[in-house]
């Protein structure tokens, strides 16, 4: 590997749940599971929380975490425009053994996008593909996986970049 040796590492996505929620009750944090929001708490359209399907929490800072949904944006009204072309990453697992993976993941660029492959648990690889033109066939695997079995078919995601008009607001 170029300029020395992998430092980063992968989890599998249930493993690190689980990792944060463990590390989360240890410093004592409130876990309210499953909860799900159900409306803003403004005052003088300052965000003062959120009412849940378990009541009201008031906060001084409230974050949304519900990703590409944007719920409380959209609540909110704030615009959040795409600021690249469209594009659309498809991904995909699979199982069998990858030694060229097994010490570091690879991100490869290509005239058309990127590729990149990565071991996420024992006998598990992990793909992502970004075309910058059409995207790959629902079957498509990276070249270094061909001998590998498929988990399921690949899926595909929205990764347009996109910047929300307004981030923040002080009370």
């Amino acid at each position: 590997m170029r300029g020395g040796a992998w430092k980063g590492f992968h989890v599998w996505r249930a493993d690190f749940d689980n990792f944060l929620l463990t590390r989360a009750r240890e410093a004592d944090v409130h876990i309210r599971r499953p909860c799900g929001v159900v409306r803003v708490l403004l005052d003088a359209e300052i965000v003062r929380g959120v009412v849940t399907t378990e009541g009201p929490l008031r906060a001084p800072l409230v974050i949304d975490g519900s990703g590409r949904s944007r719920w409380l944006g959209r609540v909110l009204g704030i615009a959040s425009p795409a600021r690249s072309p469209p594009f659309i990453a498809r991904y995909g697992y699979a199982e069998g053994s990858c030694p060229l993976r097994d010490e570091a993941p690879m991100l490869l660029g290509d005239a058309s996008g990127w590729t990149w492959t990565v071991r996420v648990r024992e006998r598990t690889c992990q793909w992502t593909r970004l075309s910058f033109g059409a995207l790959p066939d629902r079957d498509w695997l990276p070249d270094e996986f061909r001998g590998l079995t498929p988990l399921a078919r690949s899926r595909g995601t929205d990764v347009t970049w996109r910047i929300a008009d307004r981030t923040a607001r002080r009370s």
